[in-house]
């Protein structure tokens, strides 16, 4: 084989293969190939391949005994795991504390599979028996219960399987049908009350009283499972989910009932909770609008009164009066808080929650007299104002309040400070939940925000400005912001200076489409905040798309015009927000002049938090503000005289204790007074005296029946004549006031019927006026026509162009408009188009020259046939259009992209497209004329005719 070239080679190229080839060893076997020594070469390489079979030996066992290390490793890295994990189950497995069925048989697998895990070594029996021990230790409540009952009660031992059916069979509780049916079709009237926990418990008594299972009945039931059901099961099933959602809506308020009985057969029960949510919601907000409104009147009337006080009191009080010498001198001062009391924490224990607001006046009753009204009629009008009067001195009882005692729990407030409402500021907006500092419970109300780097403007019907204070807190375990006037919330750094701007502006993140860019989702947060506020929290991906075309005009994944986006939503979010800023920030100047005039930090506290019953001291620019104690006064004396002394101000009895009461609803210890009398002390108790010995007497006779004696005592028989007549006129107008009482109530009552009557009729004209009107103006969006200015007598750049359909070619009339921004296609002319898209409501794509809105129904991509080239175009569907399509700058834009120029030849009626000419259509030119306008035309023509041959 070595004695030619060829063997040769072979033996080089196994050489290199089994990777014992080197420059050197080739020349020695060259060298001795061609001495013509074929021994020495044969032998050099055996040699060689002797080497190379050794070294892969060594290899194989090297590698034999590396991997038997690392199996055993493994072995005993997975015993240790399989150890671990199997013991580790069991004791991560929680107790079972619900008392439904169903939880109980998924509870059961999983303490099965922990039980066969950590007992694996063990047989069958064994394990069966371990698990009917251990299942005691884990249940708790109703199961405990059973476990119990039917271990100790039975004298034969019972098997596991047993023991879990019986718990199973007897878990739930045994009801009162009649009164849980009664608690399940309890109204839903109180429109603050938790609206999803009336769902639940409607919810939960139904399958309670039923035995419907919830998936049913909330009509989550899979596809596969109606698949394998009969039509008679499917039937059975819609009837009694039409059942339930009828006797939800039943239970839910008159109000909503309408818009949601459309809803029974085509959406499930969840879907319809979600609508009277949102409803409900509505109804909240405008009843709180309402409730200001009348608040806001109320404060003005009572501005009124008050002013009225005070001029009368300046008459009143004339040089010589009581009231000059004392009350004039005197200024009431509330003794400040020790900052001792402030640190001992021990005798602050009980929480304070501080309502920020005032009661509101939920209505007003209006009485109208009729003309024809008797005399009894006017006695009911003055008996009604006695109760107003009376109830009116009822509240201002309850209104009393003691500020001498420092009982409850200390909170402080930052001092606020005089802002300038020129700054500029940078606002985005945010929807949180927002908290009150003192509450302990962690309750938090949901609030629309504007935040800038500085303040927070909460946006209600009269928008509040909360600035942010320094530095972070931590409250409810979330860390967050401390705001002016004891809130809390959490918020974000500003956005607009970041690159990309951050889309965690909700506690709760709405949903998102797969295909929105992350750079994007921020824009979509602040564009739905700015649009919906707190009516709308969350969008499909059609209602996205929709929301984004209706206010940029393209849809979200458009990554181009992402900066257009930030920009537009910016300057959109500005100018909602800097208006609202400048009145809160009127507003709070206004509190901070209120605060400024009075030198009493409880004052101060008073006006800034709108609320008498607390009290407070200024310590390192904070109010360290404690709640009053409100009184209940077992006497007052209205003639500010107590055991013949006149005081400046009205004696009361509080617990026994005498106390004075201000103008201001204050009580205070102390106050000056002054003998009302010019009698001496000696003549007072002489006349005490006197009367008690009367009294005595007259006692004495009464008791002991010594009547003759009070017959010769003329002056005691007409005392005692005066007494029983005084009783009975007194019982008498009793019974005059309790019927008057009765008769106001019913009068009441029917006053109530006639102005809900009123109020139910107006709001039915108003929701008939309201559908009307929708239908209106969805017929106007319907026919909405797009129109050029044409003339009988002008020229149209209107030409037959070719545009490719499914299965044709189709001519259509083009008018070109480089006036026009987009492009238009009659509904009419899109049969066979391929790439149509329809929207569910007409959207706004443009406005005309009289600054009227264009809807457009949809879009499509139409092909056209230019230059042996099919150039697509985008253009939008209307309902009427004069011609077929109208292209604008945007089809010129898209022709001059695909390099084919459109040149005007208006002059030789022809519109060059590329390098094909197009004629103009003759009937341009009088397409728009009437027939009358033809005639009219016609007969002008025919005068002038006349005219000339004359």
């Amino acid at each position: 084989m070595v004695k030619n070239k060829e063997g040769l080679k072979v033996i080089l190229d196994g050489l290199r293969k089994v990777g014992k080839w080197t420059v050197e060893i080739e020349e020695i076997i060259v060298s001795h190939w061609k001495k013509k020594e074929l021994e020495k070469v044969e032998k050099l390489v055996e040699n060689l391949l002797k080497d190379r079979s050794k070294e892969e030996e060594s290899t194989i066992q090297k590698k034999e005994k590396f991997n038997k290390k690392e199996k055993k490793k493994e072995e005993l890295i997975m015993y240790e795991e399989k150890r671990i994990n199997d013991s580790i189950l069991l004791d991560i497995l929680p107790s079972f504390e619900e008392s439904s069925p169903e939880d109980f048989e998924y509870w059961i697998e999983q303490f099965e599979e922990a039980v066969d895990m950590a007992f694996s070594t063990h047989s069958m029996e064994k394990r069966e028996a371990i698990k009917g021990l251990l299942l005691r230790k884990y249940l708790k409540k109703r199961a405990l219960e059973l476990y119990k009952d039917i271990t100790h009660c039975n004298k034969y031992k019972m098997t596991f399987k047993e023991i879990i059916e019986y718990i199973k069979t007897n878990l739930r509780p045994p009801i009162d049908r009649f009164m849980v049916n009664k608690e399940r079709l309890r109204s839903f009237v109180d429109m603050s009350s938790d609206f999803n926990k009336h769902f639940h418990e409607f919810v939960e008594k139904t399958v309670a009283i039923t035995g419907v299972s919830k998936t049913i009945l909330l009509g989550n039931v899979n596809n596969g499972k109606i698949n394998e059901m009969n039509a008679n099961d499917i039937k059975n099933i819609k009837a009694l989910q039409i059942w339930g959602k009828t006797e939800y809506i039943s239970t839910l308020p008159w109000q909503i009932i309408d818009h949601l009985e459309e809803w029974v057969e085509s959406k499930s029960l969840l879907e319809i909770k979600n609508k009277a949510k949102q409803l409900i919601m509505k109804g909240r907000y405008r009843q709180e609008a309402f409730d200001k409104q009348i608040e806001t009147q109320f404060l003005q009337y009572k501005e009124k009164l008050k002013n009225q006080e005070n001029i009368e009191r300046i008459q009143d009080c004339k040089p010589g009066n009581f009231c000059s010498s004392f009350e004039t001198s005197i200024a009431d001062v509330i003794a400040p808080i020790e900052f001792e009391q402030i640190n001992n924490k021990k005798e602050n224990k009980v929480p304070v929650r501080i309502d920020f607001r005032e009661p509101m006046v939920s209505r007003v009753l209006r009485v109208k007299s009729s003309r024809n009204s008797f005399s009894y009629k006017k006695i009911e009008l003055l008996i009604l104002c006695i109760i107003m009067l009376s109830s009116s001195l009822v509240w201002g009882l309850s209104q009393i309040i003691d500020c001498n005692n420092g009982t409850e729990e200390i909170w402080k407030i930052q001092v606020p400070q005089m802002m300038s409402c020129k700054e500029q500021h940078q606002w985005h907006l945010e929807l949180r939940n927002l908290y009150k500092i003192i509450d302990k419970n962690c309750e938090a109300e949901l609030a629309l925000l504007a935040v800038s780097p500085n303040n927070v403007l909460w946006l209600k019907e009269e928008p509040e400005l909360l600035t942010k204070l320094s530095g972070n807190m931590i409250h409810c375990n979330k860390s967050g912001h401390a705001l002016r006037k004891g809130y809390f919330a959490k918020l974000k750094e500003p956005l607009w200076t970041q690159e990309e701007i951050s889309y965690e502006v909700y506690d709760t993140l709405p949903h998102f489409p797969k295909d929105m860019a992350k750079s994007i989702k921020g824009i979509a947060t602040q564009l739905l905040l700015y649009k919906a506020g707190m009516m709308v929290v969350d969008l499909n991906d059609k209602q996205w798309e929709a929301l984004f075309i209706n206010v940029f005009q393209t849809k979200y994944n458009d990554l181009r015009r992402s900066s257009m986006f930030r920009s537009v939503i910016y300057s959109l979010i500005q100018k909602n927000i800097i208006p609202k800023f400048k009145k809160a920030c009127e507003r709070n100047q206004e509190e901070f002049n209120a605060i400024r005039r009075t030198m009493d930090p409880s004052e101060k506290a008073r006006i800034l938090l709108n609320r008498k019953d607390i009290r407070a001291s200024l310590h390192e620019g904070f109010f360290w503000i404690q709640q009053c104690e409100h009184v209940h006064p077992q006497s007052i004396f209205t003639d500010y005289k107590y055991n013949n002394t006149c005081y400046t101000r009205m004696p009361i009895i509080v617990n026994g204790v005498l106390k004075f009461l201000d103008r201001d609803g204050y009580v205070f210890e102390y106050s000056i007074g002054h003998r009302c009398t010019q009698l001496s002390m000696e003549d007072l108790s002489e006349i005490e005296d006197k009367k008690k010995e009367a009294e005595n007497k007259k006692s004495r006779w009464i008791l002991e029946g010594n009547f003759f004696e009070i017959l010769y005592n003329g002056k005691e028989i007409l005392a005692w004549i005066l007494e029983i007549i005084i009783g009975t006129i007194s019982i008498i107008l009793s019974f005059i006031i309790i019927y008057g009482l009765i008769k106001c109530i019913m009068k009441g009552r029917k006053w109530k019927n006639k102005i809900q009557k009123k109020h139910e009729n107006k709001k039915e004209c108003k929701e008939i006026t309201s559908r009307v009107k929708e239908k209106i103006e969805m017929y106007q969006l319907a026919n909405v026509r797009i129109q050029s200015v044409v003339s009988s007598i002008g020229k149209q750049p209107l030409i037959d162009l070719y545009i490719v359909k499914k299965e044709s070619k189709e001519i259509m009339k083009c008018l070109f408009d480089s006036g026009a921004e987009i492009s238009f296609i009659k509904k009419t002319s899109t049969k066979n188009i391929p790439d149509v898209k329809w929207f569910s409501s007409p959207i706004k794509v443009g406005e005309d020259f009289n600054g009227h809105a264009i809807f457009a129904m949809g879009n499509c991509i139409t092909k056209f046939l230019l230059n042996s080239k099919v150039v697509p175009i985008s253009l939008w569907i209307i309902e009427e259009l004069h011609i077929d399509i109208l292209l604008g700058s945007d089809a010129l834009e898209c022709l001059d992209k695909f390099n084919i120029p459109v040149t005007f030849r208006l002059n030789s009626n022809i519109i060059q497209i590329g390098d094909t000419q197009h004629p103009l259509i003759s009937l341009a030119r009088i397409s728009m004329s009437s027939p009358i306008s033809i005639w009219d035309s016609f007969k002008s023509m025919i005068w002038y005719v006349k005219r000339t041959l004359k």
